[in-house]
């Protein structure tokens, strides 16, 4: 079974519209709902590094073996640090942060808002392996959350380190154009499909195409590569 978090406490059930996760005293005066407010927000962090330690074996293979190499060019002393510093930093808080970014029908109330911008903080102190200090003194109370669940999150990124198995051989064995093509793919299933999901968010139309270009342009997939996949992807789906 997955590691869990360790829990630090149970919060006490409170109505949405009241539920806040600010816990910087600056802008909350009273001690019981600033203690009830971090009950709050170490129990969202709970919630939120379980999934992420469930969802490993749902990581794809071409992020696990950048991971990978990654960490082998870094010095076995700032291996999970280094790891954890891209993996959390560029594809996981992003979309802790703006959830609608992915799921574009998803609408986040500003009091919601404020918990994952902390928890997203909290988080990536955690991958870093650091704590909090004069900085941001308000946060130095959830060092007692970072200290107890640093150990379970190097244990996850020391398993990201490792080069997962592809066809017999090691990731880092198969041929670069391999990697860029199997990207390549992914694009050309989504451009074929970009109709169906334009029809369905026709308000993101503009935005959704934008993203899908930019995309494959910062994961540097040439547009030859992808047109290429998406013939072939054609002809596979005609002829299964």
């Amino acid at each position: 079974p997955s590691p869990s978090p360790s829990s630090s406490s149970s919060s006490s059930s409170s109505s949405s519209s009241s539920l806040s996760y600010e816990i910087n005293p600056m802008l909350v005066g009273d001690e019981e709902i600033l203690l009830r407010n971090t009950m709050a927000l170490t129990n969202l962090l709970d919630n939120l590094l379980t999934i992420i330690l469930n969802s490993f074996p749902y990581i794809p293979d071409i992020i696990r073996t950048m991971c990978h190499i990654l960490g082998k060019k870094v010095t076995s002393e700032s291996r999970e640090t280094s790891i954890g510093a891209v993996f959390f930093l560029h594809f996981l808080l992003p979309v802790v942060v703006t959830p609608e970014n992915l799921f574009p029908d998803v609408v986040v109330p500003s009091s919601i808002r404020r918990g994952l911008v902390l928890g997203s903080k909290v988080l990536q102190t955690l991958s870093n392996n650091l704590l909090f200090g004069e900085k941001e003194p308000f946060m130095v109370s959830l060092n007692p959350w970072l200290k107890r669940n640093q150990p379970i999150v190097n244990q996850f990124l020391t398993k990201l380190s490792k080069a997962p198995k592809a066809g017999g051989k090691e990731a880092e064995e198969i041929h670069p154009f391999r990697i860029n093509f199997h990207m390549a793919r992914l694009y050309a299933f989504v451009l074929a499909n970009l109709a169906k999901l334009n029809e369905q968010y026709p308000h993101t139309k503009i935005l959704l195409n934008e993203r899908i270009g930019q995309s494959i342009m910062r994961l540097g997939v040439q547009p030859q590569c992808v047109t290429n996949a998406l013939r072939y992807y054609l002809r596979t789906k005609k002829n299964p």
